[in-house]
């Protein structure tokens, strides 16, 4: 009978975008792992356009949640972190092409990695939501997450981001049509444009913040081996993304590379996980590290 053994392999500092394989915290081994795959590629914008042009369906609502990472899997306690429509209205044909007119601009299309949003907890009124906007579609749902303290949408598909859009001076006329389709919800009814966001406020898939330590595990709960897994004899990594907050405690933890059979073990093992946080000018700051999850059988 093999004994099953979990290990985390490294851990690399990963500010979403910029994933640095030279500084490993606590490597239980001294070759650098692979890293996790890079979300900065964007999908082909005028395929993608006209596909949203002629949805099956449409969907609007306001919405609350991460604003981060909106398509990834976090697992059970990380339930509370999910993106969450409410107040959802579904829409015709002629309002969705008024959007995609209005939103998608070829020359506003950037990466996933340029987007910038503020989350909003699902516990608390929120004056200013989000909103979310799902295009149904032969190949797919096709989600966009508009965030406009930030003047910025994220594209993306239930597992999969695509890119990022620019609108800001098309804030006005973009939160007009919302209004028009969510006119039953007093909050965006009495809603006006809200001014751009301090900069601290704003979480970004690029930041890269200047560290001067960073974070050190001091809690690490291994994750149980599945026993599924177990009997079928696999062994693999998964990649979880987390963010370690200024307090130590993991705040966010998404999958970034999947193995399906494994990755609830490893979120829940993360998700449990406490560390002594990365310091900016002798402050604790919170920032997003790369995690691989080594199950190996043995």
């Amino acid at each position: 009978m093999m004994n099953a053994r979990t290990t985390g392999v490294a851990m690399a500092l990963g500010l979403l975008s910029l994933v640095s394989g030279d500084t490993l915290i606590a490597a239980a081994s001294t070759r650098k792992p692979e890293l996790p795959p890079e979300i900065g590629k964007t999908a082909d914008f005028e395929p993608l356009r006209a596909r949203l042009m002629e949805p099956t369906q449409a969907t609007v609502s306001s919405a609350c949640g991460s604003v981060m990472w909106p398509w990834a899997y976090r697992g059970k306690l990380g339930a509370d972190r999910a993106l969450r429509p409410y107040g959802q209205t579904r829409v015709n044909a002629l309002w969705t092409r008024d959007l995609v007119s209005l939103l998608f601009r070829a020359a506003d299309w950037d990466s996933v990695s340029a987007f910038r949003g503020v989350s909003k907890p699902c516990d608390q009124r929120q004056d200013v939501p989000l909103f979310a906007v799902t295009f149904g579609t032969k190949g797919g749902d096709v989600y966009a997450l508009l965030s406009f303290e930030t003047r910025c949408a994220q594209i993306f598909e239930a597992e999969k981001p695509l890119g990022t859009l620019w609108f800001r001076d098309r804030a006005d006329s973009l939160l007009g049509l919302l209004r028009s389709a969510l006119a039953n919800d007093s909050v965006v009814a009495s809603m006006s444009l809200p001014d751009s966001v301090p900069e601290r406020s704003i979480e970004s898939i690029s930041a890269k913040p200047s560290l001067e330590s960073l974070p050190q595990p001091v809690l690490q709960p291994p994750p149980r081996y599945p026993p599924e897994a177990v009997l079928a004899g696999r062994s693999g990594i998964v990649w979880i993304q987390a963010l370690v907050g200024s307090d130590g405690r993991v705040h966010d933890a998404v999958v970034r590379r999947s193995l399906p059979v494994f990755d609830d073990a490893a979120l829940d093992a993360v998700w449990q996980w406490k560390f002594r946080p990365a310091t900016s000018e002798g402050w604790p700051i919170a920032v997003w590290v790369a995690l691989p999850i080594k199950f190996t059988l043995h």
